[in-house]
């Protein structure tokens, strides 16, 4: 099932206005994670995983910093890229992440991140034509 552009639209902003919304994600084990990506977007993997191991950093030293605008915008950033390459679970933890910043919620944006580096840590990469 993939959600039209408008229902995550949607969604983002009932969440930023329902305070009880529980914008952390579940503790993900360390299990290896299958992401199945078409070819044609093969040769960008790397570089484009490499970014979003940066963005992890980016976003530490953001926190450190209490630049929730900073963070805001990094986890936007990551709702817009994650699924244009066959990765929804990074789309889902932005908005996760950007929710969170909003509210200002340090907690909440820290777990985000450390499900962010674990996804990342675990994922394989299946290809398919």
């Amino acid at each position: 099932f993939i959600a039209p552009v408008w229902f995550y639209s949607c969604m983002f902003a009932i969440c930023c206005h329902t305070r009880n919304f529980d914008t952390s994600v579940p503790a993900m084990n360390s299990r290896k994670i299958t992401v199945v990506v078409d070819d044609l977007v093969a040769p960008l993997i790397p570089h484009f995983l490499e970014n979003r191991r940066q963005d992890i950093i980016k976003l530490t030293e953001l926190i450190d910093q209490q630049d929730y605008a900073g963070i805001r915008i990094t986890g936007h950033n990551l709702r817009g890229c994650g699924a244009s390459y066959g990765f929804q679970y990074i789309t889902d933890i932005g908005a996760l992440i950007e929710i969170a910043a909003t509210r200002k919620n340090q907690p909440e944006v820290t777990r985000n991140i450390e499900a962010l580096k674990t996804y990342l840590d675990n994922i394989e990469i299946k290809y398919t034509s």
